[in-house]
């Protein structure tokens, strides 16, 4: 996906929804723009409740902009699970939190990260 901007959500993928399963897999998220101060993620958001599951392989994000979470913002609720492998963040902005990936975790629920993820110039006004 390439240079798109949109002021709600997240720029190309929202997710809130309860039991939902989402893979994604060898994509090159580029120049993804929100501009939404309440939500945000300039590739994707997702709000994560009972038993959601978010798998990311092999998944570049470059130049995505969002006021929180330059390219992802995740926030899990309950019984989530976040699996992050492989994943490559390039000169990604959050006018906030989170540079290239905000995580905001509020109960029970696992993240793993595996193999090797890059974070290359990402900036955030708290946190990178």
């Amino acid at each position: 996906m390439s240079s798109l901007e949109v002021s709600t959500f997240g720029s190309i993928i929202a997710l809130e929804y309860e039991a939902f399963t989402v893979d994604i897999q060898h994509c090159v998220f580029f120049k993804c723009k929100t501009t939404d101060a309440r939500y945000a993620g300039g590739a994707l958001y997702a709000n994560l409740r009972y038993d959601a599951k978010v798998y990311i392989t092999d998944t570049q994000f470059i130049e995505c902009k969002a006021p929180y979470g330059g390219a992802l913002l995740l926030v899990p609720q309950t019984n989530h699970n976040v699996v992050l492998n492989q994943l490559k963040f390039d000169k990604c902005m959050s006018e906030n939190g989170g540079g290239g990936l905000q995580i905001q975790i509020n109960n029970y629920g696992t993240l793993t990260m595996t193999g090797i993820n890059i974070f290359n110039e990402c900036t955030a006004q708290d946190g990178s």
